[in-house]
């Protein structure tokens, strides 16, 4: 990234964290056209992983374990193919057929995946869900979650979604054996180990919940090159 890249990324985040009006960083659609869909909804949810195999084994698992059954997801995953670790995990958990889940692995190089917004703009072009999950590896999506999410979206038009409230952990110690998780099982978690957040204040980087229609329109900073690449 360039010198002049970086001053523009830097001026862009100052003016996101202040909350400046939407419109100051390009056009945005008519919520009115957007389109209210409603019964079994398309869901494509976009993940990154960079050497977290050993988390994106618990997001993967949970879609297996928990699959939707009032919803359709596409679970896409973008990596590189220097992570032998996430390559392996992927092609394990993509022979295994899921009832209501869709594996799309999508390749970028290192430099692409490091600025998630590219991969997450390219996804957001050619996506035909309704609604888009921008998320972590990090991110489970347990018990119930992804069908509350589908009946929390019927007949919605809002141009962006976020939960009410999120769970999570402490930091974990690198050789915690929670971390130890290896290509060729399904794992799962105590949910008794998370601790409630309510309320979180905005859309953050792992809650992004965006219409399929926005997302076709505006990709994702479609109007800001810098996030581009």
């Amino acid at each position: 990234m360039s010198w002049r890249n970086n001053i523009e990324e830097t001026l862009v985040r100052v003016a996101m964290a202040l909350r400046l009006p939407g419109q100051w960083f390009g056009p945005r659609p008519d919520a009115s056209a957007l389109a209210a869909r409603s019964g079994v909804l398309e869901i494509e949810i976009v993940s990154h992983c960079w050497n977290y195999a050993h988390m994106l084994a618990y997001q993967l698992s949970s879609l297996v374990r928990f699959a939707p059954t009032r919803a359709r997801v596409r679970m896409t995953v973008c990596h590189a193919v220097e992570d032998q670790a996430t390559r392996e995990l992927l092609a394990w958990f993509g022979a295994l057929q899921v009832p209501g889940v869709v594996w799309n692995w999508q390749v970028l190089t290192p430099g692409e995946l490091f600025r998630r917004a590219i991969g997450r703009h390219r996804v957001s072009l050619a996506t035909q869900a309704a609604w888009l999950w921008f998320t972590d590896c990090d991110i489970v999506f347990h018990r119930d979650c992804l069908d509350t999410l589908a009946d929390r979206l019927q007949g919605r038009r809002d141009m962006l979604a976020y939960p009410k409230e999120e769970r999570v952990t402490p930091m974990l110690a690198a050789d915690d054996p929670r971390l130890a998780a290896s290509v060729g099982a399904l794992i799962d978690i105590d949910t008794r180990e998370f601790t409630l957040l309510p309320n979180p204040p905005k859309a953050k980087g792992a809650y992004q919940i965006v219409h399929g229609d926005v997302a076709r329109q505006c990709g994702y900073c479609g109007s800001l090159p810098v996030f581009r690449g």
